[in-house]
């Protein structure tokens, strides 16, 4: 059995359920133009929502990839200038590095 929501909390619930509707709403709308359709069907709310859910992710690898690219850029200073005093730290950012790009790729397949 689940605990009752407070007025607060129940009031909370129904903007933020409020406002993803209107998000998948919308992402429903330019999947149903996308298609040529002058209504949104089910499938189309379907497809919106899954939109919504897989563009929250795609996003966070997105700024990983980011990360890595910064991380990809230190590294390459590092075998381009000729004081080579830590090695093993440029190295370890580089596979991190590689890393953390080459989950973003991955993610596009």
């Amino acid at each position: 059995m689940s605990l009752p929501l407070s007025v607060d909390a129940n009031a909370t619930f129904e903007q933020v359920t409020r406002l993803y509707k209107i998000q998948v709403v919308r992402e429903a709308e330019r999947v149903a133009r996308r298609h040529g359709a002058d209504t949104i069907s089910a499938a189309d709310i379907r497809e919106g929502a899954q939109h919504l859910k897989s563009r929250d992710t795609h996003t966070a690898l997105k700024h990983l990839a980011a990360f890595g690219g910064i991380g990809l850029g230190i590294s390459a200073s590092f075998f381009l200038n000729l004081d080579h005093s830590s090695p093993s730290t440029y190295i370890l950012i580089l596979a991190i590095s590689v890393f953390l790009i080459a989950l973003d790729i991955a993610k596009c397949f």
